[in-house]
């Protein structure tokens, strides 16, 4: 594969298992091959409001991140996403991973990829054995720490 890897979580809380589907398809028109994982339900962080639908997305590209957090905003609007209404999300896309690339100012890696299992253990699937840029672990050994945090 050429170009860095992305690693990018998708959410819905209003158009289910079909809207992360549809992202998954404009995202292959941005980048190309994308492989993603099974939709997940997950409760909403704020603990009301409708349930989530997540996934988490892998693709590599040759754009520059500020080139993909464009091109995911994008997608955003083209499928709905009204940041106006924050309690309605049609989808949310954010990236989580570019390749090795850690820079404060565009919030990679994304602090989610660890603090959030629907973020962390889905990319964990997808690119196991990637080293998260500045925790220096594999991913397959952070999501299996936090599985043993969640059980204590």
């Amino acid at each position: 594969m050429d170009g860095a890897l992305l690693l990018i979580s998708l959410g819905t809380n209003c158009g289910g298992p079909g809207k992360l589907r549809e992202a998954i398809d404009a995202l292959r028109e941005t980048f190309g091959e994308v492989t993603a994982t099974q939709p997940e339900e997950t409760a909403p962080l704020e603990g009301t409001g409708p349930r989530y639908f997540n996934s988490v997305a892998m693709a590599h590209t040759a754009l520059l991140p500020l080139e993909v957090k464009r091109s995911l905003r994008a997608i955003e609007a083209r499928l709905g996403r009204d940041r106006a209404t924050p309690a309605v999300v049609a989808i949310d896309l954010d990236l989580l991973l570019y390749g090795d690339l850690v820079d404060a100012s565009l919030k990679l890696p994304s602090p989610d990829l660890v603090e959030r299992s629907f973020c962390l253990q889905p990319a964990a699937e997808l690119a196991p054995d990637f080293i998260h840029p500045t925790l220096r672990i594999s991913l397959k050994e952070l999501a299996k720490k936090g599985r043993q945090h969640e059980q204590h």
